[in-house]
């Protein structure tokens, strides 16, 4: 896939074995529990890598808000730049 030049390329994603497993053990912790607490984030790897992981691994959804209150997600038209 060819991105518009307005894009930056990800860095280098740390992909060892040793990272992975600490993202899946987090991940596991927190959906056993899954009472929509915030997570406790101590891993030395950054947290936008964990998050990039859920996101290429797992069914999840993520939003930037900030509104914790949110009790249902709609589906609404996208306001991005470029029209697609």
């Amino acid at each position: 896939m060819n991105l518009p030049s307005y894009f930056l390329k990800s860095p280098e994603i740390d992909d060892s074995p040793e990272v992975i497993s600490s993202f899946e053990r987090l991940f596991t912790e927190q959906v056993s529990d899954a009472n929509g607490s915030h997570i406790d984030y101590s891993l030395s790897t950054p947290k936008w890598l964990f998050l990039n992981y859920l996101c290429d691994t797992k069914e999840v959804v993520m939003h930037g808000s900030g509104d914790p209150a949110i009790a249902e997600f709609e589906p609404r038209q996208s306001n991005d730049v470029v029209d697609r």
